[in-house]
């Protein structure tokens, strides 16, 4: 028995490898797309510039701040570039690991091998991880509850370790809480999670049923822990701008951060209801939760409230009677670890970034299966015959195992991912629109619009949807169509940027210049480090007349972008039709410096210079533009032709000639031209 225990860490990662096995070939989805592909932090591998940015890319405002997995990211990055494999890979590797780690600290939990295995399995294999597992960026959670499970072993196997092994021990443990909070904010609750062990190991120590929590040994031994999340917070305040969310989460994302804090309690309450139901019979998962597939309790007479009401009384009856010393310690530790690890993200205290997840489940769910194991060790002890527990475990284990192998393929793309999300989650105005998205994509644009229209049936102010829907609208010349959804965009909400920048180029097509005028106005206020908003209200400024409004512009952009080609050229024109040639061979000057290549440039300033007298800097500047590719390379050189003729200079005009239509592949009336010039020109 005691070799087949030693392979009990073994059994739960092959298991776990098979059930996950087909995870592997999933693609990025969702949020994976923003926060690994498109980050430039990711690619880069820059030390400095992964521990000052935020989790989402140049958006502090969302409050969120993991320097550690976006460095994983950059590493995978670094090691196999964009192939998902590898990103994959690691994610199922890390939930292995946790298992493993839950399958230790069960042993000194439950104090039984094979209700250990049964705890670690369910952890393993239970379908509410997936989503943890499969998402890329759920490796926040993965991360973070790895750092706050090693941290806790190093803590256990300090307290009965020699004096020197001791300290180096808990010194490890508070390296590893500080890691964790730097994976994701959660890991903050390390220190609660040794708080509730130390008070675990009192209860075992009573006598007569009196014990001491916390008495000044532990805590002292918590002070160090308090101390590293208060150096965390202050850092992540430097980065953020602030210890919780600088600003309310969208209503789609979380409508709790818009309502009262008594109906903000009151849903919450009733969400432990749902996911007390999903822990128990995982049938219906969605990968999204959003307004309004759960609607806010406005009263007390709700059902969902009283389910989650009683949930919650459970929990607590469970843990007094624990302390009571009426159910063994373990009992009451599987449930308070649960609420301990929960509350951060269970929207009671404060609201977070969305109003429900599976994936914020992951470290919650190693004291549900605590609880789940001391369930599995009273029955196979006291309860039922000594087969019977084995086998229901069993099976209900490779039942989990099966639903959550079925479940990964939903992970294989977005259409996949929201597909399934829009069936389990049909009020959930997110999901459509995110399906939207995904057909989209795939070119299925009645599919997309569909989905949309759909999402605005749930939420009619959702300003992305009416956005994607101008856009789509524009793409197909619906001009009129596009026009108005970004009107309704911007009646849900004044400050979309965006949909100010696409109205104005709309109204710009339609000359229309002064609302496009007012359109970029408003744009370049909002978005000041858009130099297209910018550039856009220089040429609708242009348009207007206002060439000094128009001039600042266009030289404010350079200052920042001083290769920004499509500027330089609108300014140097202004200036050339304005009567400042001098000014716009500056421009012109200034931008090759800058921008080598800008080929149309150096075409527009050879124009200039040979218009001005000066052949030699005009043949300079045609020799660069011949460098380009296609047509404009090659007309270069038959300007410098036409340009040498007419100064006489027939060798050189000659030979520009011959270069020309040696190259020269466009209209044959232009190549006819340069045969003519040839032939004036004496050629044979």
């Amino acid at each position: 028995m005691n070799r087949f225990r030693l392979h009990f860490p073994t059994l739960i990662l092959i298991l776990g490898a098979l059930v996950y096995s087909n995870s592997l070939g999933n693609g990025f989805t969702f949020d994976d797309i923003a926060i690994v592909v498109n980050n430039p932090v990711v690619r880069t591998l820059e030390l400095n510039k992964i521990f000052t940015s935020p989790w989402w890319p140049d958006q502090p405002d969302l409050g969120l701040f993991r320097p550690v997995t976006t460095l994983t990211f950059a590493l995978n990055h670094l090691a196999h570039g964009l192939a998902p494999l590898g990103y994959h890979i690691l994610n199922v590797m890390l939930h292995l690991l946790n298992a493993a780690m839950v399958f230790w600290i069960s042993l000194k939990i439950l104090d039984h091998h094979p209700s250990a295995v049964v705890a670690s399995l369910l952890f393993l294999l239970h379908p509410v991880q997936t989503e943890a597992v499969n998402g890329l960026v759920g490796r926040a959670e993965l991360l973070s509850s790895f750092w706050v499970l090693f941290g806790w072993i190093l803590y256990i196997a300090a307290s009965v370790s020699t004096p020197k092994r001791q300290k180096i021990l808990y010194w490890g443990s508070l390296v590893a809480g500080f890691i964790a909070c730097f994976c994701k904010e959660h890991g903050i609750v390390l220190v609660g999670v040794i708080a509730l062990y130390d008070c675990l190991l009192r209860l075992r120590e009573r006598k007569d049923g009196v014990f001491r929590i916390f008495p000044r040994q532990d805590l002292y031994r918590l002070i160090p822990f308090v101390l590293v999340v208060g150096l965390f917070v202050l850092l992540r305040y430097e980065i953020v701008g602030s210890v919780f969310l600088p600003s309310l989460p969208l209503m789609v994302d979380n409508p709790l951060a818009h309502v009262s804090s008594l109906e903000r309690v009151m849903t919450a309450v009733s969400i432990l209801g749902k996911y007390a139901a999903m822990l128990l019979f995982p049938l219906s998962l969605s990968a999204d939760y959003s307004y309004n597939q759960i609607p806010v309790v406005s009263t007390p007479f709700n059902w969902g409230l009283l389910w989650g009401g009683l949930v919650l009384v459970i929990v607590i009856l469970v843990v007094v009677l624990s302390l009571k010393g009426r159910f063994a310690s373990a009992w009451g530790f599987g449930p308070a670890f649960m609420a301990l690890s929960g509350l951060p993200a269970s929207n009671i205290l404060f609201p977070i970034g969305t109003i429900m997840g599976e994936r914020l489940l992951y470290l919650p769910m190693v004291g549900f299966c605590f609880l789940l194991g001391a369930i599995y060790r009273l029955a196979s002890r006291h309860v039922l015959p000594g087969w019977v527990p084995p086998l229901a475990a069993g099976v209900i284990l490779l039942t989990l195992g099966v639903r959550t192998f079925l479940r990964n393929t939903e992970w294989s793309s977005n259409h996949t991912l929201f597909q399934s999300a829009v069936q389990v989650s049909p009020n959930s105005a997110k999901a459509h629109f995110n399906l939207g998205n995904a057909l989209r994509d795939e070119g299925d644009i009645p599919g997309a619009m569909a989905q949309y229209q759909h999402a605005l049936s749930i939420h009619n102010r959702y300003v992305e949807v009416h956005y994607n829907k101008g856009i789509l609208y524009q793409e197909r010349g619906q001009l009129k169509l596009a026009t108005g959804s970004y009107s309704a965009a911007l009646l849900a909400d004044s400050l979309h940027a965006p949909s100010w920048i696409n109205l104005g180029t709309l109204m710009g097509r339609n000359g229309q210049y002064q609302s496009a005028y007012v359109a970029f106005e408003r744009a370049k206020r909002l978005v000041p480090e858009n130099l297209d908003a910018r550039f856009n209200f220089g040429l609708a400024s242009q348009e207007l007349g206002r060439h000094e409004e128009a001039v600042e512009t266009y030289q404010d952009i350079l200052g920042e972008a001083p290769d920004h080609a499509d500027v330089a050229i609108n300014l140097a024109e202004l200036f050339r039709e304005t009567g400042y040639s001098g000014e716009s061979v500056a421009v012109y000057k200034k931008l090759i410096k800058a921008k080598p290549d800008a080929y149309q440039v150096a075409y527009n300033l050879g124009v200039m210079q040979e218009k001005m007298g000066k052949p030699e800097e005009a043949a300079q500047a045609y020799e660069l533009a011949s460098r380009a590719t296609g047509d404009l390379g090659v007309f270069a050189i038959f300007k410098m032709g036409t340009m040498h003729m007419s100064a006489g200079e027939e060798e050189l005009a000659r030979k520009a000639f011959t270069r020309f239509l040696k190259k020269w592949r466009g209209s044959t009336k232009t190549r006819i031209q340069a045969e003519q010039f040839l032939e004036g020109l004496g050629e044979k």
